[in-house]
């Protein structure tokens, strides 16, 4: 009996390629390693942010790997990780394989009442890189239209008005994965700025 399910020529080759595999393993064991450096580096720098509350940080930071986000492997960093069902804070460090590393502030609740005016003032340093998110679902993190827009599309006041109107507020910059020798540094420096720019 032939079975029904064919596979393409390149399906087959892959298939039969288990150096794809590994090799796959090898960079997603690696990406770890890059953010487990990342974080200690975000937990030594946090001991500088005291003007925040103790439960901004009281949960540890967070490493979490999965395989299917729209189909690809991904790997998170969480800190701070104030994830509750009426507030938000958090500042989440992703890997998405094949796409690009992102540093995401993310915040809702009481969080978000509290910091949407210093976001809003920090709007000429977030204008030139950074996004802000647009999508209702806010777990959510790519980059299209529905998802995030550039801050620069928005004007200083209207940039202020949409952080009012939002139930949460995202704000992420995206590196090309190419950067990978500077990845460290850029997605630490992003943490660190985003507290810089809470704590102002």
């Amino acid at each position: 009996m032939t079975t029904k399910i064919q596979l393409s020529d390149a399906e087959m080759q892959l298939m039969c390629n288990a150096d794809f595999i590994l090799t796959k393993n090898r960079v997603l064991q690696k990406t770890k390693h890059l953010l487990e450096e990342v974080q200690q580096a975000q937990v030594a720098a946090q001991k500088g942010f005291e003007t925040f509350s103790a439960e901004v940080f009281a949960a540890p930071p967070k490493i979490s790997r999965g395989e299917n986000y729209l189909g690809l492997p991904y790997l998170i960093l969480d800190y701070p990780r104030l994830l509750q069902p009426q507030q938000t804070f958090a500042i989440r460090t992703f890997f998405w394989w094949g796409r690009f590393f992102s540093s995401t502030l993310q915040l809702s609740g009481d969080p978000k009442f509290d910091f949407q005016e210093k976001i809003a003032a920090a709007f000429d340093v977030l204008a030139p890189h950074y996004f802000v998110g647009v999508n209702p679902d806010p777990w959510q993190h790519h980059f299209e239209r529905d998802n995030y827009k550039p801050v620069s599309q928005f004007s200083q006041k209207g940039f202020e008005t949409f952080l009012k109107e939002r139930e949460h507020i995202k704000i992420a910059r995206q590196f090309p994965l190419t950067d990978w020798p500077e990845a460290e540094t850029l997605l630490f420096n992003c943490w660190k700025g985003y507290l810089q720019i809470l704590s102002a």
